[in-house]
């Protein structure tokens, strides 16, 4: 792989990891202080009508996905068609988001009446003005995914996680200092939301139009370009739709059948599980346009290469901490909520969980190269046939054996998808790519990190002290990291040249730095 596109891939690796822990960890920190300032109720419903923004996801229906995709052929093939492809998506999308936007502002009485409960503390009118302007935000996002895609097909992530660091720097900042100043209402933060995801939006149009190569003429729009993207992007809005259905499905089934207390603990292990799919998220997310733009340049030696370090890469990443916590689970949730029995109570529901993650682990790359290689409709079919199959399983599963039932039957919906890529592999890239990452990449760090979490577990201090098994586990996962990477063959020889850098770098630093010692080893 050249330099050029090794840093490139760097740089939107890293770009991707710091915008989405910002972003976490922001939404982390000042929730604490939307609660003062907004009260227990109103805060609900801020914090609800924001669960509600990941539709945006689905209404989104793979147009930005497949943006990415035409946008890193395209700059391969034929770069002075990028602003036409651009400008043709674009126009209708934006007119779709403006329609959206109003339907679902004039629609806000009715979505109330119909959605939300009657709280007394609360006026009716700044319910329904606050879900009106979350309908707002919520169409305002959309022109962002599409836009955002266009600079990740461009490989410029590190523009698009840069406005993203910015604008939440300035919604969180600027939302404090209108309930400090002015208003503490739920319904002034909501709005200032909907402003700010459009600003976004309109941010990210700026950025990838200064990043598109200029053509020397005004954009056409051309309805080949949006037939061929449409076809690409309903598949894989289809998939978008059966994969958040699939996701969601436990939860609504097991809060249907199993008393509340019994759903907490389940709820408990599932938002360890869900961020720990996020862990290979930013990995996956470089893959995508880097896979797209060799594909289309038949780049075939690079994209074996290109394939096998990221999937190497996004297993040393998420791998380690899983296994730790499969091997020891009912340490992690004391270490989390300091509750012995939530954490007895919900160890094995989490154990199968993570297994379930581990499994989208493995997928992620794999899932990322057949979309690149345009293999959507047998990654639709399968998805389609596994999603009411997995309902079933959960449904049967939770009756028979309660949560950790349904938390097992979670596991049949990736480890297909893991088959079906597997398969689709063997078409792609052949037989001996195929076996190469099922050894390297599958196989061998999975028995080199289970062996050495085993052993962890065998001299795991008993779960009463948080910190002790804080510093446990943390050690625990480093020891698997090292084991993980040393199994890998191009992880290792990354972190080889890594570690030589990092200790060329501290030599020059140590000799140019002022010490007790004169140039000839005198001291002073």
């Amino acid at each position: 792989m050249p330099d050029r596109m090794r840093r490139s891939l760097r740089i939107n690796i890293g770009a991707n990891i710091v915008g989405r822990v910002y972003t976490a960890v922001c939404g982390v920190v000042f929730a604490p202080i939307y609660l003062h300032f907004l009260g227990i109720a109103e805060y609900g419903l801020f914090a609800l009508l924001n669960s509600y923004m990941i539709v945006a996801a689905l209404v989104d229906l793979g147009f930005s996905g497949a943006m990415t995709r035409e946008i890193a052929k395209l700059s391969a093939v034929s770069p002075e068609r990028m602003r036409d492809l651009v400008w043709t998506i674009g126009l209708p999308y934006c007119a779709v988001a403006l329609g959206l936007a109003i339907a679902l502002y004039g629609a806000a009485p009715w979505i109330t009446s119909l959605v939300l409960s009657k709280e007394d503390s609360i006026s009716d009118a700044a319910v329904i003005h606050a879900v009106g302007f979350a309908g707002i935000g919520l169409a305002c996002q959309l022109p962002a995914f599409l836009f955002g895609g266009g600079l990740a097909g461009l490989q410029r992530q590190d523009i698009s996680n840069g406005v993203a660091v910015v604008t939440t720097s300035v919604r969180h900042g600027v939302a404090l200092a209108l309930l400090w100043g002015l208003s503490s209402s739920v319904v002034v933060v909501i709005a200032w939301q909907a402003a700010i995801a459009l600003l976004s939006a309109l941010a990210l149009l700026i950025a990838l139009w200064v990043q598109l190569p200029p053509n020397g003429r005004r954009p056409r729009f051309q309805s080949s370009l949006l037939r061929d993207t449409g076809k690409f992007a309903s598949s894989l809005g289809g998939m978008a739709v059966l994969g958040t259905v699939v996701m969601q499905a436990d939860k609504t089934i097991v809060g249907a059948l199993l008393p509340f207390s019994v759903v907490g603990h389940y709820m408990l292990a599932s938002v360890i599980a869900t961020n720990l799919m996020a862990i290979a998220q930013p990995v996956a997310a470089a893959a995508f346009p880097r896979l797209s733009h060799l594909i289309a340049t038949k780049e075939w030696s690079s994209l074996r290469s290109n394939f096998s370090l990221l999937s190497q890469f996004a297993v040393l990443m998420s791998l380690p901490v899983m296994i730790v916590i499969v091997m020891l689970p009912a340490q992690t949730l004391m270490v989390w909520t300091g509750n012995a029995a939530v954490a007895h109570s919900a160890s094995a529901i989490l154990r199968y969980l993570v297994i379930g993650a581990i499994l989208n682990a493995f997928a992620s790359i794999p899932w990322e190269l057949c979309i690149a290689m345009g293999r959507v409709g047998p990654l639709l079919a399968v998805a389609a046939i596994g999603c009411p199959i997995t309902l079933a399983l959960v449904y049967l599963a939770t009756l028979a054996f309660g949560p950790e039932g349904a938390a097992a039957s979670m596991c049949f919906f990736p480890a297909l998808i893991l088959l079906t890529v597997g398969a689709l592999l063997n078409r792609v890239l052949g037989r001996i790519e195929l076996w190469r990452w099922l050894s390297f990449g599958v196989a061998l760090p999975s028995v080199v990190v289970l062996a050495l979490a085993f052993g962890m577990r065998s001299v795991a201090p008993a779960i009463g002290h948080r910190v002790q098994g804080f510093v446990f586990l943390a050690g625990a996962w480093l020891l698997c990291a090292l084991g993980a990477g040393a199994a890998m063959g191009e992880t290792r020889i990354v972190l080889v040249k890594v570690a030589r850098k990092s200790l060329r770098y501290a030599g020059h630093r140590y000799q140019r730095s002022p010490s007790l010692l004169g140039r000839n080893g005198d001291e002073r």
